[in-house]
């Protein structure tokens, strides 16, 4: 979304990107994410067209942190532990 909006609206994007970086919670891509990314991916683009790599890391964050994801991002609509927003 900030790429998008910073596109059409720099001031815009500033406050968005705040916006979601004060409600979220931020963590290291350390070995145990990246190795459980490696497993979704390898499962999801299989069953999600458009699926990508930053998908895989972000889903696999949530799961190994047993974190909600919550996004607007058509690729997890219906996924466990993902709460999508439009």
């Amino acid at each position: 979304m900030y790429a998008k909006t910073l596109k059409v609206d720099q001031e815009l994007a500033k406050k968005q990107r705040t916006f979601i970086k004060d409600r979220s919670a931020l963590t290291i891509l350390d070995e145990v994410i990246a190795i459980e990314a490696a497993k979704v991916d390898s499962i999801m683009k299989k069953k999600v067209e458009g699926w990508r790599s930053a998908d895989s890391v972000v889903y696999a964050t949530g799961l190994v942190k047993t974190a909600k994801i919550v996004t607007g991002d058509e690729h997890f609509k219906n996924l466990e532990n993902v709460i999508f927003i439009k």
